[in-house]
């Protein structure tokens, strides 16, 4: 093989894999709050039957969120818990 023709060891990130370490701060999960759907715009997704592929990456993003149970109250109880750490490790 060519020097040139050697695999990437580092392909791009698939772009539909959420990134779990975006979701471990305190305001990623802030961010990810501010933009849930609400009620009707999670129908709406939901309702989509169409090929995923044709939404735009936003889109497909909060249309795998949109059917998660509670989700707006675990994220909250996920801040908090955060936040408890980042107090009781700044304690001395």
């Amino acid at each position: 093989m060519a020097r040139g023709d050697d695999p990437d060891p580092n392909p791009d990130p698939d772009p539909n894999k959420v990134d779990e370490n975006t979701l471990t701060w305190p305001e990623g999960m802030r961010m990810l709050l501010d933009i849930l759907p609400n009620a009707d715009e999670a129908q709406k997704l939901l309702g989509f039957s169409g090929d995923l592929e044709t939404l735009d990456r936003p889109e497909r993003v909060l249309r795998s969120v949109a059917d998660i149970p509670r989700l707006q109250g675990r994220i909250q109880a996920m801040i908090f818990k955060a936040q408890l750490a980042s107090e009781i490790e700044s304690e001395p």
